[in-house]
């Protein structure tokens, strides 16, 4: 019976470990070390206005799960896991890791930039030579990229981007570890900075600066009450999973123990 009680101590003590090392887990200790909200599914990224302009959400059906929410000034980002599911393909469930950046102030020009495919021949303006053999852009004529747009896409991997009037999306096609989703926080930060098009308020002119108009209103105050921290968030979660761990551990050590005494006990002592 004591070895029966050992091995399941150290099924629990395992499970535990197993428990904290998977991607759910990490995230919500990230969520928690970082201040951020962490949910485990969401409806959409973006507010419902936002949502369906966006011309990537609209091309299948999608879920995103595993969702971890970033305050930025003027702007809040998202960073979640975004599966795939085209009901006209027998196979689906392709899983991306999807960023967002959703504007309080300011807007985007709409546009849709994606990797180019032999069937793609027309070449916007906008983008230079080496940039135009591997991507395609659709966007009004006028459209230029901003200098440190054009950087950050020559140095970054094959993406899709998009923009709408409020509401900016990003993937690189691919499933990122962890380690990877501040780095990719920070790219989609600056993209969007870079974007952004805000008109210019001088620091004394504080009247003009908050008398913002009614749309602008509206979304800031959808936006702050969709990421709002929620009482369900990740931070408890991760404190009880590491509190259960610890004990599981303890009960553990302390049935090794005792298995261990009676054991010498049985054989070593006459």
């Amino acid at each position: 019976m004591m070895l029966h009680g050992v091995l399941f101590g150290l099924l629990i003590a395992g499970g535990a470990v197993v428990l904290s090392t998977t991607r759910s887990a990490r995230l919500k200790r990230m969520a928690r070390t970082l201040h951020l909200r962490y949910d485990k599914q969401v409806d959409n990224p973006l507010t419902a206005l936002s949502a369906q302009t966006v011309y990537l959400f609209n091309r299948a059906l999608h879920q995103f799960r595993q969702v971890l929410t970033w305050s930025e000034p003027r702007m809040f980002i998202r960073l979640c896991q975004m599966y795939v599911c085209n009901p006209t393909e027998s196979v689906s469930g392709t899983c991306y890791t999807l960023a967002t950046a959703e504007l309080t102030r300011g807007d985007f020009v709409p546009f849709i930039l994606q990797p180019r495919t032999q069937e793609d021949k027309t070449v916007h303006p906008a983008l230079p030579p080496e940039l135009a053999t591997r991507f395609t852009l659709s966007a009004p004529d006028h459209f230029q990229f901003p200098p440190q747009v054009i950087g950050l896409l020559k140095a970054g991997p094959l993406c899709y981007l998009e923009a709408s009037a409020y509401a900016l999306v990003y993937h690189t096609y691919s499933s990122l570890p962890v380690e990877q989703l501040q780095p990719m926080r920070l790219r989609v930060q600056q993209l969007a900075r870079a974007l952004r098009h805000i008109e210019e308020v001088s620091p004394e002119d504080t009247t003009t600066f908050f008398n913002t108009s009614a749309a602008d209103d509206l979304q800031a105050q959808t936006l702050l009450k969709l990421h709002a921290p929620s009482s369900a968030g990740g931070a408890p979660s991760s404190s009880n999973g590491a509190k259960l761990f610890y004990l599981a551990f303890v009960i553990s050590c302390m049935i090794a123990l005792l298995w261990g005494a009676q054991y010498f006990l049985r054989h070593f002592i006459h």
